[in-house]
């Protein structure tokens, strides 16, 4: 799915996240070692990220970033996991 162009299916999918979570912008992302793809980008005209800008987005990244970690309700809720 990397390096694919844009689908009419996950725009729609974007599209109906922004509009629900009442965002201007909605991202749908693959990872891999140097960068982050957004297969759609609804609100955005960006198609990448490289990691060493967003290092948040790698998974050793993740660690260091506090917004990353799981919520108290979340770790809490039998449903999600």
């Amino acid at each position: 799915m990397l390096d694919t162009g844009r689908e009419s299916r996950f725009d729609d999918l974007t599209c109906l996240a922004a509009s629900i979570c009442e965002t201007p912008y909605s991202l749908i992302s693959l990872v891999d070692t140097n960068r982050l793809f957004f297969k759609s980008a609804h609100g955005m005209d960006v198609r990448e990220l490289l990691t060493r800008i967003s290092s948040a987005a790698t998974p050793s990244g993740s660690a260091k970033c506090s917004s990353f970690r799981t919520p108290a309700w979340i770790r809490a809720s039998p449903i999600i996991r």
